[in-house]
């Protein structure tokens, strides 16, 4: 009798709500493991198109850069925004104050968040 009482509810298992169920969960950590994955992306795109731009204005001043890495940061409302940016080979004087005004003024990026090394690996 102790044997029925145990195994009877077994029995009464709804095994597709238990399937159900369990593809209910892993389709929520795939899709959460896609979230991640597309705002990784965003912030690369992002990063690098900021990039490319920063370039293009450095070109236009004439000041040369060789290379260009922006850091982004995710927003309150999910949404990443460049906030840092470190310049490879760019000259110092006002050429470099000019370059660090429009990227400022351009992509809010403010100057304490922007840093500059000569191509020698000095500041």
């Amino acid at each position: 009798m102790l044997l029925v009482a145990v195994v009877q509810p077994v029995l009464h298992v709804d095994f597709s709500v238990l399937a159900a169920s369990a593809a209910q969960i892993e389709l929520e950590s795939t899709q959460n493991e896609l979230e991640k994955t597309d705002l990784e992306l965003m912030k690369t795109i992002i990063g690098e198109k900021t990039g490319a731009y920063i370039l293009d204005k450095a070109e236009a001043l004439g000041v040369p850069c060789e290379r260009v890495t922006v850091t982004c940061t995710v927003g309150e409302d999910g949404v990443p925004y460049p906030s840092a940016v470190s310049i490879t080979g760019a000259p110092g004087g006002e050429e470099r104050r000019l370059l660090a005004r429009i990227i400022e003024a351009d992509l809010a990026i403010p100057e304490e968040c922007q840093t500059y090394e000569s191509g020698d690996g000095a500041s």
